[in-house]
């Protein structure tokens, strides 16, 4: 299991205390400023491209990038940070992955001002904003950093309205009072997190039934992050089309929906929820279809994804033995039924079943 916390907020609401939290609970703290400094290092590919784009002018006497005289470069003119965005937020990404790849840790926090508008949100399993009032984050500001109340308040403005991302985040916590406030909250929600995540009950796969209805539907609304809407009866609709199975433990937490022909398995609204429990539920469930798709001689599982699945979703499908094709890639019996079922907004995984074909793989 590997969980992913993108923990964000406006300067000055604390992100960093619920961080050194999160932390003190077991999580691996990633400060993605941090991974800033790293992927600028001197001498680094990211040092070369701003250099070359901004002059040496933005450098220290020991030839590193002086931050300060980089921000007074890009940050009053819209135009030249938007390239040094497209410099730096692909290198703090790609590292981020690097990092999640190979940490051992189940639980994996990563502290961003702008997630959201990153390509790191498509990899974090819960988004959590830390909130405080305006005037106790001027407050915070003016006393911890060398800044003048004019600067601080202009910084303050031009951030996005807590209410606002408030809509989006999975989990809010108040850092306005207390600390002692803030910790109960944040223990709070990391305990719920760990009750999802371990429930004791082994998991059970069984063939959806019409009491099903309201359970499917949620957990298609809730695993798809909200890209998703459908109601009970779509869901409804979709069972006198779709075999489906559904995988619980003391409730139903992953669906399925599938059909057979021509010795192909067609797979489609796969979801788990919680994102957490992708592997423990998500794993069985597959295995499920695909000994039901054997037993009917079908020779391939094709599984249609949204294309806005994250990198960590992905990577699961290739570690359940699927792997990314293009349509063209297909023989013409495979493109024919995943383009009859497939919408202009997924992607297909190929998943072979049986070594032995009876359908021919001349390409149509």
């Amino acid at each position: 299991m590997k969980y992913v916390i993108g923990l964000t907020g406006n300067i000055g609401s604390g992100k960093s205390t619920v961080l050194s939290m999160l932390e003190q609970l077991g999580a691996r703290a990633v400060d993605a400023d941090e991974l800033v400094h790293e992927v600028m290092g001197k001498g680094s590919p990211v040092w070369r491209a701003i250099v070359d784009t901004f002059g040496e002018g933005v450098l220290t006497r020991q030839g590193d990038i002086d931050r300060k005289k980089l921000a007074s470069f890009a940050f009053d003119d819209h135009e030249a940070l938007g390239r040094l965005e497209e410099i730096v937020h692909p290198a703090v990404d790609q590292r981020f992955r690097e990092i999640l790849d190979a940490s051992e840790d189940s639980v994996i926090a990563v502290e961003a001002v702008k997630i959201t508008q990153s390509s790191l949100f498509t990899e974090i399993d819960s988004l959590w904003l830390v909130t405080c009032p305006a005037e106790e984050r001027l407050r915070r500001l003016l006393s911890s950093r060398d800044v003048n109340a004019e600067e601080v308040e202009d910084r303050l403005r031009a951030q996005v309205a807590q209410e606002r991302q408030a809509q989006i985040a999975d989990v809010v916590i108040d850092n306005g009072a207390s600390l002692e406030h803030t910790w109960q909250q944040v223990k709070a929600e990391w305990d719920k997190m760990w009750e999802q995540a371990c429930p004791p009950r082994a998991v059970k796969v069984r063939r959806a039934s019409r009491s099903d209805l309201d359970s499917i539907a949620q957990i298609i609304n809730e695993g798809s992050m909200g890209r998703v809407k459908v109601g009970r009866d779509a869901i409804l609709q979709r069972l006198f089309e779709w075999g489906y199975f559904v995988a619980s433990t003391s409730k139903v937490m992953g669906v399925v929906g599938w059909q057979a022909s021509n010795f192909i398995a067609c797979l489609s609204d796969f979801y788990v929820y919680p994102l957490v429990q992708r592997r423990r539920i998500g794993g069985p469930l597959l295995h499920r279809v695909e000994e039901e798709a054997k037993a009917l001689s079908c020779e391939v599982a094709l599984l249609l994804v949204d294309r806005r699945s994250t990198w960590r979703a992905t990577k699961f499908y290739r570690e359940m033995g699927y792997e990314r094709v293009r349509p063209q890639e297909l023989i013409k019996a495979w493109r024919e039924v995943a383009e009859e079922h497939r919408s202009a907004d997924e992607m297909i995984f190929l998943k072979e079943l049986r070594e032995k074909r009876v359908m021919a793989p001349i390409q149509g």
